[in-house]
């Protein structure tokens, strides 16, 4: 990208840290796990405090696979690494992080008196599988009933791209001339001349 060419700084609020530990934790997603996403879907999203509602859903296929809606060869809006969920995505919800949410609770340890009354005996209680919540994907789009995109028709079905995706494209976009550290990313968009931000108001 030239030296002078104006370019918008992406402000993130969820670490490489964070990140990473969903990579390992993804081999745990499944079906029928729940799922919740932010958005600003246009008339209901909070409009004087500009703060986003919080939509919910299923996860509908398999996630360890990738779900293809047609059998024919991978095509732009059919292809990919992605999950089918069961879920009202709507206008406003696309490029919305979808977090599974936290499943059991974490590991409790119980301490036990003895006869005398002192604590003696300890142990833990632990929920197999537990884990937090954590970043799965990014909302893409929802289905309708028809397979023809209409106004207000929807299947309460819509589709992700997975983490896996997220994750190619940043390690893509590594600052080199950091010496590659993810930890410290240079994505740089680039921007119309005309482009102008409306001021807050």
């Amino acid at each position: 990208m030239a030296e002078n060419t104006k370019a918008m700084e992406l402000k993130y609020a969820i670490s490489w840290k964070m990140l990473l530990e969903a990579e390992k934790l993804w081999p745990q997603v499944q079906p029928g796990d729940f799922v919740v996403f932010p958005g600003y879907p246009e008339q209901w999203h909070d409009k004087l405090q500009m703060r986003p509602v919080m939509r919910s859903g299923l996860i509908a296929s398999d996630p360890q696979t990738d779900y293809r809606l047609g059998e024919d060869a991978p095509t732009k809006y059919d292809g990919g690494p992605q999950v089918l969920f069961d879920a009202f995505s709507t206008a406003g919800n696309s490029g919305s992080p979808v977090f599974v949410a936290q499943r059991g609770v974490p590991p409790i340890t119980v301490v036990m008196p003895d006869g005398d009354g002192k604590a003696a005996i300890q142990g833990q209680i632990s929920w197999p599988n537990y884990h937090r919540p954590f970043l799965v994907g990014i909302n893409a789009t929802h289905y309708n009933e028809t397979g023809f995109r209409q106004r207000n028709e929807h299947a309460g079905l819509s589709r992700f791209h997975k983490l896996s995706a997220i994750m190619d494209i940043l390690r893509a976009n590594q600052d080199l001339s950091r010496g590659g550290s993810p930890l410290s990313m240079n994505l740089a968009i680039p921007v119309p001349d005309d482009f102008k931000i409306a001021p807050p108001s």
